[in-house]
């Protein structure tokens, strides 16, 4: 509800994909046969065809006051320490693994002890950034579901690519999106390429780093 609301006063432009009309969104029938949620995707060439006749931006072209806030360059690593494996504890029961690999120089990605395969392609997710942000979570007062409300204003961190890892800041605003940092306050650049970004509990989640890979 507060997502559709902050979309309606921003004006941001939006596709409704549950009650709208749109031939390019479609229901994968093999999730579905399991339960509804986690089922819905997008025909990115439907789209392209069709979104000349819609109303809404397009995505070719931007603003002249448009920043990206996400900063793409060389990352600097020379003060980071080396880390060929890293474990992300979300919590007490969400695990997530990340094993470097040297050839490609990405990280596979693991959960819950396999490997978290892509769908499409049969092969194991791989990222060249990897960002593990603590965030403090508290329980929504009165809900009977135990959802949690998370604190995105600022905290603590860190990055990982090309086989090390390194403490940085971060930051967040509804004006400016994300914003990274080393420790020193230096602006950080993340490699170009794929990333996957974690928010571990600040207080009982945990990131540990290894020199070597288990089972490699």
């Amino acid at each position: 509800f507060v997502v559709s609301v902050d979309i309606i006063v921003k004006h941001i432009a939006d596709l409704d994909s549950v009650y709208g009309n749109y031939k390019f969104f479609y229901r994968d029938t093999t999730r579905r046969s399991s339960g509804y949620e986690h089922t819905l995707f997008l025909n990115p060439a439907q789209l392209t065809k069709q979104i000349s006749s819609l109303k809404v931006w397009d995505g070719t072209s931007h603003a002249e006051s448009f920043e990206n806030f996400l900063q793409f360059g060389r990352p600097d690593m020379s003060r980071g320490t080396e880390a060929v494996a890293v474990t992300v504890r979300m919590n007490s029961s969400k695990i997530t693994q990340f094993d470097y690999d040297s050839e490609s120089g990405t990280y596979l990605v693991s959960e819950y002890g396999e490997p978290y395969m892509d769908g499409n392609t049969n092969t194991q997710l791989a990222v060249t950034n990897v960002l593990a942000l603590k965030l403090g979570y508290t329980p929504v007062e009165g809900d009977r579901y135990g959802r949690l409300s998370a604190d995105l204003t600022k905290g603590e961190g860190t990055y990982c690519t090309a086989g090390k890892i390194i403490k940085i800041n971060w930051s967040f605003s509804e004006e400016s999106g994300f914003a990274f940092s080393y420790a020193d306050g230096t602006p950080l650049k993340l490699a170009a390429g794929q990333s996957f970004i974690c928010l571990p509990d600040a207080s009982g989640g945990s990131i540990e780093a290894s020199y070597l890979v288990s089972g490699r």
